[in-house]
């Protein structure tokens, strides 16, 4: 009895010191993170509600975050151990671990990679990935650059118009007979708060069909059009 008692004291002892290593690797990670940014930025991410952090991630850290990985062993191989190999999931991660680090919160990894692998509100369910999208195109697009949109086109009552392609499904199989190609020049871009999101105006030069309204309004050469690309979601090639 007495030797069995060892055993399952024995176990418990090396079972917490692994804990133990596995947080402390965590928490040296989580100071690698904060040491990239200012006591500014800091002290308001600390006061910013948990969540926030998926608005967050958006407007700022996909692509400085994703940076900081890629040059990171120690990163890598944490994100290796927990199989989290995509770099949106493994930044909306690590901010997770940096608010709760700040607030002096309780990290619950397992917890929080449920929520990031969550389809719904995962970083990479259909909504998630729209804004990746839109965050990708705002950054790429300069004013004067020759841009192409595609729209999936919709017949209502022998209407044709264009709609967004809303998920759950993202991704669409352009059908030339029906759909609507807009190429224009990029005149301006910007960032709204109310409706919050990134925006494009394009200057239209051509489309491949005259017998489709965009969004229910005519268009033809050299007008305008207002593209939010948090809506439109498709990236930009």
């Amino acid at each position: 009895m007495y030797k069995s008692i060892f055993f399952v004291f024995i176990f418990i002892v090396i079972f917490i010191q692994c804990s133990n290593n596995k947080n402390d690797k965590i928490y040296l990670i989580i100071n690698t993170i904060e040491k990239q940014h200012d006591e500014i930025f800091l002290k308001e991410f600390k006061q910013t509600s948990e969540k926030n952090i998926l608005d967050l991630y958006f407007s700022y850290f996909l692509y400085e975050h994703n940076k900081l990985i890629k040059k990171n062993e120690d990163l890598n191989a944490f994100f290796q151990s927990l199989n989290l190999t995509k770099e949106s999931s493994q930044a909306y991660l690590l901010l997770f671990l940096l608010h709760r680090k700040l607030n002096n919160k309780k990290l619950n990894l397992n917890g929080l990679l449920d929520i990031v692998n969550d389809n719904i509100i995962g970083i990479e369910s259909c909504t998630s990935l729209k804004k990746i999208n839109a965050v990708f195109n705002y950054k790429k697009l300069n004013i004067g650059d020759s841009v192409q949109l595609m729209f999936p086109v919709r017949i209502e009552s022998n209407i044709k118009s264009t709609v967004f392609y809303l998920c759950p499904t993202l991704y669409w199989n352009f059908d030339n007979s029906k759909d609507l190609i807009i190429n224009g020049e990029l005149i301006n871009k910007y960032y709204k708060i109310y409706p919050r999101g990134f925006y494009i105006q394009l200057k239209i030069n051509s489309t491949n069909r005259e017998d489709v309204l965009y969004f229910f309004k005519h268009i033809q050469r050299n007008d305008t059009i207002e593209v939010e690309l948090d809506t439109y979601g498709i990236r930009i090639d």
